[in-house]
C-alpha cells in the first residue's frame, strides 16, 4: 500500500434547516464576504449562530434585519460618510 496516499477533501456539512453560510449571505445581499465581517466585527449586522467554527446566518432572521433597515419612508438608510478633516 502506497504512502504518499492524498488525504481525502474535508466534507462541508449542511445543517438542517434554512441556513446561509458567509458567501451565501453575500450572493444574498450583493456584498463581499469582507464588507459582512467587517460588519459582524463592528457589530452592524444580522445575528448569527456559530456552529464549531462556521458562521451562519438563518435566512428569515436575515431577512427581518434586512427589512428592519428601512426607513419610514421606504427609503433604505444612507451609508455613514467620513467627515472631512
Amino acid at each position: 500500500m502506497p504512502r504518499n496516499k492524498s488525504p481525502k477533501p474535508a466534507r462541508k456539512l449542511k445543517p438542517s434547516g434554512d441556513y446561509l453560510d458567509i458567501e451565501e449571505v453575500a450572493v444574498e445581499l450583493h456584498l463581499s464576504t469582507k464588507s459582512i465581517r467587517r460588519r459582524v466585527r463592528r457589530s452592524e449586522f444580522c445575528p448569527f449562530v456559530r456552529i464549531g467554527r462556521r458562521v451562519l446566518w438563518s435566512r428569515s432572521r436575515l431577512k427581518e434585519w434586512f427589512d428592519s433597515r428601512e426607513s419610514p419612508t421606504g427609503i433604505p438608510a444612507q451609508r455613514r460618510t467620513r467627515r472631512a478633516a
